[in-house]
């Protein structure tokens, strides 16, 4: 118990007319061995504090331990054991059951709803075997989880780095190119769930990654439909720059391997309008374009779409909300955009509201797609004993 919490609990009789269960600081005890009469287990006593007197995770992560030694059984049901405590405590919890699992050759069955308890229950490298559930527009669904997959999402540090695990108890997941992005789609998506009624309820369930950059949103993308997690992403179109990264976006989104060869034949064509007009683009986005241009580029981020991998028309984060251009000049990078333009937006509840067009439609129809569109998993990262 010390080691998980940082005090024991102990039975004290030293009333001799009242059992109390007390809680002490490790380096108090042990509790003395002598009769609870003894002047020693007075003494001892005398320094205890009543586990009721203790927080509620205090005494309910007692009571859990307490339960899960005494019982000789061969099958243990918890219902969210991480209840009330604090993340690291939950790790440790998670750790702990793993470890008694193994010990006494049970089975142990939690339901929770923490990443941080899974993270702990990964952490012992016992066989851990994990289902996610979920229920979407009236069906509820199962699927187990290969413990490799999950594994890789603990200990991997990029994928640890981004904190992918989360994704697990949530709706939905939007993969971003680094934090300046999530910042501002984030703040963009508050404001749009505040001032309409019709905005999609699923961007209030929905964990925005960052994924370190654009060369790694295919390994997360990859990773989260394995796991059954509804994802899209948002990616400049600098990734067309960058070889091979989106051949392996594509993929990772279950485009048909046709479709996807069309595509990155598609994309050097995109890339070239976009470098030859970039003033344009800077002034208007993909509209200000010749006619035949625009139809490019349109049909080709309205392909991606589909897939849930979205492109900003303007080509990069940047180059939104353009009435703040003037008092923006000269801090159109990534590093003095977000804290200027949050500036100009004022605070979320009072300030700039939304629009039509813009980021304000971007958000709108990344928000509709993830609402829309039925999540799928891809059978190669499913575990191969389903009903374990």
């Amino acid at each position: 118990m010390a080691e998980l919490a940082g005090f024991e609990i102990a039975i004290d009789a030293s009333d001799l007319t009242l059992l109390r269960v007390v809680s002490y600081d490790a380096a108090d005890g042990p509790a003395p061995e002598s009769a609870p009469w003894s002047e020693e287990s007075k003494r001892f006593f005398s320094r205890t504090r009543p586990l009721e007197e203790r927080c509620d995770g205090d005494r309910s992560l007692a009571a859990l331990v307490v339960e899960s030694l005494l019982h000789d059984t061969d099958l243990l049901l918890l219902d969210e054991p991480e209840i009330s405590l604090h993340p690291p405590l939950a790790r440790q919890l998670g750790a702990f059951l793993t470890n008694l699992a193994e010990e006494r050759g049970i089975s142990i069955i939690a339901a929770t709803h923490s990443p941080d308890f899974v993270a702990g229950c990964l952490s012992t490298r016992h066989p851990v075997s994990i289902g996610r559930l979920d229920y979407r527009k009236g069906r509820g669904s199962a699927l187990a989880l290969s413990t490799e997959l999950v594994s890789e999402m603990s200990t991997d540090p990029l994928l640890r780095s981004t904190g992918i695990l989360g994704a697990l108890f949530h709706k939905a997941a939007l993969v971003c190119e680094g934090a300046s992005d999530i910042a501002l789609y984030a703040e963009i998506s508050d404001r749009l769930s505040l001032h309409e009624q019709d905005y999609p309820r699923v961007m209030r369930d929905t964990l925005m990654i960052n994924a370190n950059g654009r060369t790694s949103v295919p390994k997360i993308i990859a990773k989260l439909r394995a796991a059954g997690v509804h994802c899209a992403c948002i990616t400049d179109l600098d990734l067309l720059n960058v070889n091979n990264v989106l051949e392996a976006l594509l993929r990772a989104s279950d485009v048909h391997e046709n479709l996807v060869q069309s595509l990155v034949a598609m994309s050097d064509q995109v890339s070239k309008i976009f470098s030859d007009r970039k003033s344009l683009l800077k002034q208007g986005g993909a509209s200000s374009l010749p006619r035949r241009e625009a139809e490019v580029v349109k049909t080709f981020t309205d392909t991606l779409a589909r897939f849930g991998i979205f492109v900003p028309e303007n080509g990069a984060l940047e180059q939104w909300l353009p009435q703040f251009k003037e008092i923006l000049r000269g801090k159109r990078n990534k590093a003095n955009f977000i804290p200027s333009i949050f500036e100009m937006m004022g605070p979320t509840t009072t300030g700039l509201a939304p629009a039509d067009g813009d980021i304000w439609a971007f958000m709108r129809r990344i928000a509709a797609w993830l609402a829309d569109t039925t999540p799928t998993a891809h059978n190669d990262e499913r575990s191969p004993d389903s009903a374990r």
